[in-house]
């Protein structure tokens, strides 16, 4: 029998520039979605189900219909490129996150981060 450390649990690495097979991305699936919306609100499961889907079928409509989508603290999506599939269409989302140190009242937007970059070169 041995003895030691339990096994160590694995969690999602942080994400890379470089490319990762498939088997190396962590999936969050909508029953997993529900099941930590349940926990970290006390809600119940039928009604964060109806809140769930009606925010996530809104979003899709909203970003198929080539809208910018801003929902702090999820960030801000937009789509970049709309492609028709023969499994349906296919959109290329760009998210922007704000890094949890930034200070909210000295962020620049991207634009303002686009002028000074013009700038310096």
């Amino acid at each position: 029998m041995k003895t030691g450390a339990p096994p160590a649990v694995k969690t999602p690495a942080p994400l890379s520039t470089d490319k990762e097979s498939a088997a190396d991305t962590v999936t969050l699936r909508k029953k997993d979605l529900l099941d930590r919306v349940v926990a970290a609100t006390g809600a119940g499961k039928k009604e964060a189900r109806d809140v769930i889907e009606a925010t996530l079928r809104i979003l899709g409509d909203a970003l198929a219909a080539r809208e910018t989508v801003v929902v702090p603290p999820l960030g801000k999506a937009r789509v970049s490129r709309q492609v028709d599939r023969k499994m349906g269409e296919m959109l290329i989302v760009k998210l922007i996150r704000p890094s949890d140190t930034a200070d909210k009242n000295s962020a620049k937007t991207e634009d303002e981060a686009l002028a000074v970059a013009n700038d310096c070169g």
